[in-house]
């Protein structure tokens, strides 16, 4: 999750930026792309070739961001195509809820 703004514009313009510069370091490096977003929860999807290879890329960038400590990373768990269950990936020890799509 992105930190709270009364403008929800803001908050628009903050995940089309990080999408941005996730996607042009994944795209760069070979091993990914921006697919799509979801400006209801502020969710942000790529396509990775390499996940191990790119959560540190998208770690980085969140974290200089300082919007590392709000965010949840997921994996895709492709058990079909229109199958969207997901594996938290980061923060380890996350047990709450979050929006699956």
């Amino acid at each position: 999750m992105v930190k709270k703004y009364e403008n929800n514009s803001k908050v628009l313009d903050l995940r089309h930026s990080m999408e941005e510069k996730i996607h042009e370091k994944l795209n760069r490096n070979k091993i990914g792309e921006w697919i799509a977003g979801d400006s209801g929860v502020a969710n942000m999807l790529f396509n990775v070739t390499e996940w191990k290879k790119s959560i540190p890329i998208i770690m980085n960038i969140l974290n200089r961001e300082g919007l590392l400590k709000n965010s949840l990373i997921m994996k895709r768990l492709n058990t079909a195509g229109d199958d969207w269950n997901n594996e938290i990936i980061y923060p380890i020890e996350y047990d709450g809820i979050f929006n699956q799509m």
